[in-house]
């Protein structure tokens, strides 16, 4: 915990989870100097805490990844990171953070990649056994399996674009046909009816507003709660009904 310590004295946030540690920083393509220098001075302050405590800062797993769009990160010239023991580094196309896989522009394509992957692999396995298996078991399997790596973090997919969604479309698709045995081009809609469960657009809504209901009762977690502005004095047909502000976006 105390790894945070060396970030105070350059403002620059730490964050820490399972032995791996994120320094994030806002960056203007005007100013990536000194915010270059800045990112610098803090890594090598860590790498000084930790050799005085007898830690080892794994320089060769250490990834500098730029986040923004197309046109601004070709604005930015010599996008290259100095470690302490004078390695230089440039800006990874991607990087793993709490099993999410992100890329430079936010699209979310690596991700889907590697859910498809994995979870094609498993609907394989499944329907080599399917005979085997009576249709709550199967049924069973798909959802502990096949739905637990849809839904992680599915919030993330939120506005993405159709065609990334149409990608995890399929994943859903493959599963359900698997489970009920159906022909590869069975019309998916009374299927998944049948099964009881939400197509992915659905399910990304319906964990979006779970989470910030959630967060509107119980106040928690305060970093989230801080984000939700409820609109007042509003008159709506319905009094129950809770309006929030939009954010407003600024763009560089």
């Amino acid at each position: 915990p105390s790894v945070v310590c060396p970030s105070r004295e350059r403002r620059l946030p730490l964050k820490t989870f399972a032995r791996r540690t994120f320094a994030p920083q806002d960056v203007c393509p005007s100013v990536v100097c000194p915010s270059r220098w800045h990112l610098e001075a803090t890594v090598d302050l860590v790498y000084q805490w930790m050799s005085s405590n007898l830690l080892s800062l794994n320089q060769s797993k250490t990834e500098f990844l730029l986040i923004g769009l197309p046109t601004q990160l070709t604005q930015l010239s010599d996008p290259t990171h100095l470690m302490p023991s004078n390695a230089i580094i440039t800006p990874t196309s991607s990087a793993r953070n709490l099993g999410v896989i992100f890329d430079s522009t936010l699209s979310m394509s690596d991700h889907i990649s590697s859910v498809s992957k994995s979870c094609f692999l498993l609907i394989r396995d499944l329907r080599r056994i399917r005979s085997t298996l009576d249709h709550t078991t199967a049924h069973t399997i798909a959802t502990s399996l096949i739905h637990s790596k849809l839904d992680y973090c599915n919030s993330l997919f939120l506005n993405l674009p159709q065609s990334q969604l149409n990608r995890l479309q399929l994943i859903l698709n493959s599963s359900a046909w698997a489970v009920s045995k159906s022909p590869k081009f069975c019309h998916i809609t009374p299927l998944l009816k049948s099964l009881h469960w939400l197509k992915i657009q659905q399910r990304i809504k319906y964990e979006v507003l779970s989470i910030t209901y959630k967060t509107l009762k119980s106040r928690q977690p305060s970093y989230l709660h801080s984000l939700l502005n409820v609109r007042l004095n509003r008159t709506t047909r319905s009094p129950d009904i809770i309006t929030l502000q939009r954010p407003s976006v600024r763009s560089r």
